[in-house]
């Protein structure tokens, strides 16, 4: 049964795969004029306004599709122009009084979806034990059922608010049909086996997905398409390997998505971009229930890997792919990067620190190189990551951690002289009123320590206010020349 449903899944996943292939390699019908050729033009002024019972002109549709065609424009925004054109014809009424209509329309169909969505579940799960098998499993069919017709009543062709309700209502159809899923092998199996379950809620949901998407491309089922896969093949590898390893096939797949999708053009190729990097970073924090120490060295590299399109502008993605990969790298870095410091802390403080220190000496190249995006970010988070770094040493050893904490602060404020790179020497400075004074508690210990440590304090004080008081016209202007760069695309 479980090679059977998984070969179910693939033969939709493929079909479609191929399907959009084939469609985006045939060559456009002859029908469709180029434009500024005389069949594009209106021959009359009466031939820009669609009289009674006509869609669009001739002319716009051909256009619509040859651009819809080439990717460059997407489903939703054809769909307004039509709608406009459509909203030329006498006696249709006001379009901002259609427009109200739509909108309210809309905002029930949302309300009513939901409220049907969570009735089901609540009376299913309120009269479990008073229902049978057969009624059990009709409700949340029945719910997938009436979410599915309701997407089909709601045509495309009569707006972009009709084009969203429909999407919505089949994404809760999706929902619907999970639940339905789970009552089924609950029913059908009676096991307790939670990755059954979710195998079949994996499958369900992406053959569904895969169905409602098909010739349709709304974004929201190509999300739940690709994630009922990725639940699939996780649950599926599970079926003989340990969590480890399903977390291996699903980063395996997570790259190959990104990897197929990332130069070509459209919204679609975004989402997959998205959802492939996205997928990654899941397969490799999943790595960590086996191996943890491994797995958040495997996660780290995963993140940076994912940022690097985003702040390199020697790799050509198309926009706005590099962007969205970096904020994914960038939630898997915020999550990774604590799990990775406390899980070597206790162990190995000094190497933990020093590992951080390296990447705060790999990210300060990195933000000096010319070629490369959020350069101010990368030198703030260099001139952070040292200091950081050699605080963490002092975990393991504080003597070590406050010579090495002065030496780092001491570089920072060189390198801070170089041009562009006034910000170090802030961090420098900083590093200076941290170090010294925990230098001075770690090796004078003693009451007579104290007023060492209250006039050492006041002096660095003092001397930092003079020295942010020289360096502030000269900052003010790297900071924001280097802004005025990035924001120009330069």
């Amino acid at each position: 049964m479980i090679f059977a449903a998984l070969l179910l899944l693939i033969i939709v996943m493929v079909g479609i795969l191929v399907s959009r292939r084939v469609s985006g390699q045939m060559p456009r019908p002859a029908s469709i004029p180029k434009f500024g050729s005389a069949s594009t033009r209106p021959k009359s002024a009466d031939a820009t306004v669609p009289s009674a019972g006509v869609d669009v002109p001739g002319y716009v549709e051909a256009l619509l599709s040859r651009w819809s065609g080439a990717g460059l424009m997407t489903e939703e925004q054809a769909v307004k122009i039509r709608a406009f054109e459509r909203s030329l014809v006498p006696g249709s009424g006001s379009p901002h009084e259609r427009t109200r209509v739509q909108a309210i329309a809309e905002a029930l169909g949302y309300l009513g979806g939901l409220l049907g969505l969570t009735g089901a579940v609540v009376l299913t799960a309120r009269f479990w034990d008073d229902f049978g098998d057969a009624v059990r499993l009709g409700i949340p069919a029945a719910t997938t059922l009436a979410f599915v017709l309701a997407g089909f009543f709601a045509k495309q062709e009569r707006g972009a608010t009709w084009l969203r309700l429909r999407s919505f209502l089949w994404t809760l159809a999706v929902v619907a049909v999970g639940l339905t899923a789970w009552v089924f092998v609950d029913v059908a199996f009676d096991v307790d086996d939670l990755r059954r379950h979710w195998m079949a809620v994996g499958l369900a949901t992406g053959v569904l997905s895969g169905l409602l998407w098909w010739g349709r491309e709304r974004p929201l089922q190509q999300i739940t398409l690709i994630s009922g896969g990725t639940i699939t093949l996780g649950t599926f590898i599970g079926e003989f390997a340990s969590a480890g390893f399903s977390g291996i096939g699903i980063w395996i797949s997570g790259v190959v998505l990104v990897g197929v999708s990332v130069r070509a053009t459209g919204m679609q190729s975004t989402i997959d971009v998205f959802a492939g990097s996205a997928i990654a970073v899941v397969g490799a924090f999943l790595t960590t229930s086996d191996w943890r120490g491994p797995g958040l060295i495997f996660v780290l590299v995963t993140g940076v890997a994912t940022i690097v399109p985003a702040v390199m502008d020697r790799v050509k993605f198309p926009p706005p792919k590099p962007l969205v990969m970096g904020v994914v790298g960038l939630v898997a870095l915020v999550q990774g990067v604590p799990m990775a410091i406390a899980h070597y802390l206790n162990e190995a403080g000094i190497a933990t620190g020093s590992a951080v220190w390296v990447c705060g000496l790999v990210t300060a190249v990195i933000a000096m190189q010319r070629r490369v995006r959020l350069g101010l970010a990368f030198l703030l988070v260099s001139g952070l990551l040292p200091i950081v770094g050699a605080a963490v040493t002092g975990v393991q050893s504080v003597g070590f951690a406050t010579l090495f904490g002065l030496a780092t602060s001491g570089a920072l404020i060189a390198f801070g002289t170089r041009p562009g790179s006034s910000v170090l020497s802030v961090f420098g400075l900083i590093g200076i009123v941290v170090f010294i004074p925990w230098m001075i508690s770690h090796f004078f210990p003693g009451e007579g320590r104290v007023p060492l440590l209250i006039i050492v304090s006041g002096l660095l004080l003092v001397g930092v206010a003079v020295a942010l008081t020289r360096l502030g016209g000269r900052l003010r202007g790297e900071v924001g020349a280097r802004s005025s760069r990035e924001g120009a695309g330069v």
